[in-house]
């Protein structure tokens, strides 16, 4: 009787390990790079960009991320961006996912799960050119909305973060970067 006990027990830990091996993406693989600003933001006196934005300033804060490919391996690949924004207490804000291609490829409409219609991609943008191993860097700037949301409404102020990383065509997340913070301020 403990055999086929042991025999359950060693398929269902072969299985996990078999899913758990698949890798959801491609470019997390690579180097991922967020910078947190808003354009409404008055330039700062010390030639770095902040990361504390005033809510009476700004309409939004743009959350930029800048990724490098992998070449030719990306060919086919249709990744989305995730971004995870969390409150100053560490609540899921808002989840967005931002469906992207490359300028070489037309933009169409993607069906993506949670979404009752397609969503159109956005075409990433070339943030550096490509280099003697054929990898580029490329970008996608997401808008966060500050003014007129529950962030002013609410008085939702304080330290807040972002995870971003890619989802796959299973809806598989991977982060490509630690939390990033910034801070919202009256």
């Amino acid at each position: 009787m403990r055999h086929p006990l042991l025999l359950a027990l060693a398929l269902l830990v072969g299985l996990a390990a078999g899913a758990a091996a698949e890798a959801p993406t491609k470019v997390a693989a690579g180097y991922c790079k967020v910078e947190i600003g808003s354009a409404q933001a008055p330039a700062p006196d010390h030639g770095k960009p902040s990361t504390s934005f005033s809510t009476a300033e700004i309409l939004d804060v743009t959350i930029a991320v800048t990724w490098k490919s992998r070449g030719a391996a990306d060919d086919g690949f249709e990744p989305t961006l995730a971004v995870r924004v969390f409150t100053p207490r560490g609540y899921l804000y808002q989840e967005r996912q931002v469906p992207f291609t490359f300028p070489d490829r037309p933009a169409r409409g993607r069906k993506l799960a949670g979404y009752p219609l397609p969503v159109d991609e956005q075409v990433a943008d070339a943030a550096a050119p490509a280099g003697a191993d054929g990898k580029s860097d490329w970008r996608i700037a997401v808008a966060l909305p500050v003014a007129g949301t529950t962030i002013t409404r609410d008085g939702l102020y304080g330290d807040w973060s972002v995870e971003v990383g890619f989802q796959d065509r299973k809806g598989r997340f991977t982060s490509c970067v630690g939390r990033q913070g910034f801070s919202l301020t009256p």
